[in-house]
């Protein structure tokens, strides 16, 4: 069974993940979101990029 001490990385992480997320700049990703749109809308071709773990992000990204 776990003890509290073993979460104290996960919380750390969370901590951490959250801080990551209030620094997110939402005008950024709403961009990033019309232009996809347009794309969509207009049936042009998005090319998402990624090397090793940010190919994989990629991946998630065109498959989600």
């Amino acid at each position: 069974m776990l003890t509290p001490t073993d979460w104290s990385g996960l919380d750390h992480y969370l901590g951490d993940f959250v801080k990551l997320l209030a620094q997110v700049d939402r005008a950024q990703v709403q961009t990033m979101v019309d232009l996809v749109t347009e794309a969509y809308v207009n049936e042009k071709t998005v090319f998402i990029i990624g090397n090793g773990g940010s190919g994989a992000n990629a991946s998630h990204l065109c498959e989600d």
